[in-house]
């Protein structure tokens, strides 16, 4: 080969030994601006989980909304114009949620419960239902949602916004059982049925409730876990807590607590913890797509700086 290689004009021995480097600068820079490609894919659909996950959780706030105007509008305490409102809103989450490509979200409607929203909807349009049925109906769709939220895995791209996304999804899931809890302990107040029933049938989904609380006290941010004990104890919230407290653990009624004051209260409570989760979730995705822009952007730039060289 040594021979034939020196038979051969300075030209083409010049182009030989130019060509071989070019074949190995090219072929390392497809691999290069693969691995970019790769790992900016990557952030991208962990971003796309992380926004799904907050979707479900905003569908769930909606869905316990749209439970109690149907509730109220089954007890004729409340007007028609507020479910069709609070309904748009539902089906508008749906929509988003139906178009996603994530395959934790594939069909989701037919494991959820969802599948039977209409048929719900129209048993409480012609009043051909009651309040229990409505109240179970709704219950199981949220419960069954709040397993599609599932634990984020760690991602070393993101890791400087991780703890956070820890803590607001802790904050969307003790969101989404006090919202149960009210409800019943609300039913309880207001039917006077079943009251002891109902009661011992809720404390499992109390407990999760205080688990989750625990959980977000111990991975949550400095910042956070202070901003968290000032909601607590300076909101409606601790009023909230102090009563289930000793609901549970007495399983006796506060004669304080009649079924309206307790729902403003919870109420005022869950705003109180949709603030603070929202806050961490705006300031979670702004984080998350400045970190994907930049690897974009970084990409972009490999992919010239590799064309330059090659040049």
């Amino acid at each position: 080969m040594a021979a034939t290689f020196r038979t051969l004009s300075l030209t083409v021995k010049l182009l030989l030994i130019g060509f071989i480097p070019i074949l190995f600068l090219v072929y390392f820079s497809i691999i290069i601006y693969r691995e970019k490609s790769q790992k900016v894919e990557l952030i991208g659909n962990y971003i796309e989980h992380v926004e799904q996950s907050e979707n479900i959780g905003e569908l769930i706030v909606e869905l316990s909304k749209e439970l109690r105007y149907s509730y109220f509008y089954i007890l004729k305490d409340s007007t028609f114009n507020q479910i069709v409102a609070n309904r748009a809103k539902t089906d508008s989450i749906m929509r988003i949620l139906n178009k996603s490509k994530d395959l934790a979200l594939k069909n989701y409607t037919k494991y959820t419960f969802l599948d039977n929203l209409s048929t719900i909807r129209t048993a409480i349009d012609s009043s051909k239902t009651n309040s229990n049925q409505v109240i179970q109906y709704y219950t199981d769709v949220i419960f069954r949602l709040n397993t599609l939220t599932t634990e984020i895995p760690g991602n070393t791209y993101l890791k400087s916004v991780y703890q956070d996304v820890i803590a607001q999804r802790t904050l969307s899931q003790m969101i989404t059982y006090f919202a149960i809890i009210r409800t019943n302990v609300f039913n309880i107040l207001f039917t006077k049925q079943h009251m002891l029933e109902t009661l011992f049938g809720t404390l499992g989904v109390y407990k999760v409730y205080k688990t989750y609380e625990t959980e977000f006290m111990l991975k949550a941010a400095p910042a956070s876990v202070i901003k968290f004990k000032r909601v607590k104890n300076n909101t409606e919230l601790k009023i909230s807590n102090d009563y289930l407290d000793s609901l549970f653990t007495t399983f006796r009624f506060d004669s304080a607590f009649n079924a309206t004051r307790w729902w403003n209260v919870s109420t005022n409570s869950m705003i109180a913890l949709r603030e603070q989760q929202s806050q961490l979730w705006n300031s979670v995705d702004t984080r998350m797509n400045e970190i994907y822009q930049q690897e974009k952007n970084s990409k972009n730039e490999t992919l010239v700086f590799l064309l330059m060289a090659v040049a």
